[in-house]
């Protein structure tokens, strides 16, 4: 049923952007972008090749509304840029934000899936760290984090809080914490878990409790393409 639904909210979307949008595609082609990583279940790639929930519900409402769409991969922080600035139509998996609502479309029939994010670090560092809920307890660590993320308001407003930055996907996040360049680290619990095993970290990293509430990933469409 909820994937049902799903189909019926995105057809309605998708129906609406060739409508509104028909003078800028005219072929009835469309771009998506997605980050370059692994999402599972959502977004996978496997041998080169994307598979996944989204790539599938896209797909076929695409095709019952007779669009060609193209789902290509970049890395976000460029596959954001593109968005903002009209060089595709659509981009999947976004949080919502206050700056992002300036150049995208946040439709609650969009919306593709929740992720829940923590923060996390090696197996050796947590006896010596006390986390409750309370983010000022994290003050004196550095937290390694992707580029251009959005993870939790209260998190991306914390300016009293040291990041690190500079990591442009899961795996190097990961590779980051397990060469101690920073003591913890934050992502979606389930993803993480996920990399971390195919890299064979998995019983190296811990999660600190609480997480963060669960938030909700859009397909977004592009303000700038006038969709």
């Amino acid at each position: 049923m909820k994937m049902m639904l799903a189909k019926i909210c995105l057809a309605v979307i998708v129906s609406l952007l060739v409508q509104e949008s028909w003078a800028d595609n005219s072929n009835n082609e469309f771009l998506f972008l997605r980050g370059d990583g692994s999402y599972p279940p959502n977004e996978v790639v496997i041998d080169g090749q994307l598979i996944g929930v989204h790539h599938d519900l896209i797909m076929e409402v695409a095709a019952s509304l007779k669009l060609k769409v193209t789902i290509k991969s970049y890395p976000w922080k460029r596959a954001v840029i593109m968005l903002k600035n009209g060089f595709a139509d659509a981009i999947t998996y976004m949080g919502k934000t206050a700056e992002r609502e300036t150049f995208g479309y946040f439709e609650d029939g969009n919306k593709l899936a929740a992720t829940r994010n923590g923060f996390f670090t090696l197996k050796e560092n947590m006896s010596g760290i006390l986390f409750e809920g309370d983010l000022t307890q994290l003050k004196r660590y550095t937290i390694g984090m992707i580029r251009e993320y959005a993870y939790n308001v209260d998190f991306d407003q914390a300016i009293y809080l040291t990041k690190d930055a500079n990591a442009n996907s899961e795996a190097q996040l990961l590779n980051k914490l397990i060469r101690k360049r920073f003591e913890l680290a934050i992502g979606d619990v389930s993803r993480i878990k996920y990399i971390a095993q195919q890299l064979g970290f998995e019983k190296r990293i811990v999660f600190l409790k609480p997480y963060f509430p669960s938030r909700p990933n859009y397909l977004v469409f592009s303000k700038k393409k006038q969709h």
